[in-house]
């Protein structure tokens, strides 16, 4: 892109949202990271808590920021809005 950045996509599971594994592969190559936990686009998936938390241990262990962009998180239509 024009400023230089270079992005670089996640595996992501249907119903969990981004693999794990493979961002704790990618952190040494990261200095920063986007994620949409609730409901991504296209599949929809809603990230667990526990995989929120660990998401967010590994950046802040790594000093990684983190934008969460949860642009979708009201589209829930359960008691309880995710986290």
């Amino acid at each position: 892109n024009g400023l230089g950045l270079k992005v670089l996509e996640l595996p992501t599971h249907p119903t969990t949202g981004i693999e794990i594994d493979a961002l704790k592969k990618l952190l040494p190559k990261i200095d920063l990271c986007l994620l949409i936990p609730n409901f991504n686009s296209p599949l929809g998936s809603c990230m667990p808590d526990e995989n929120k938390k660990e998401v967010v241990k590994l950046l802040s262990e790594n000093n990684i920021p983190l934008i969460e962009d949860d642009v979708y998180g009201d589209l829930y239509f359960g008691s309880t809005r995710p986290k």
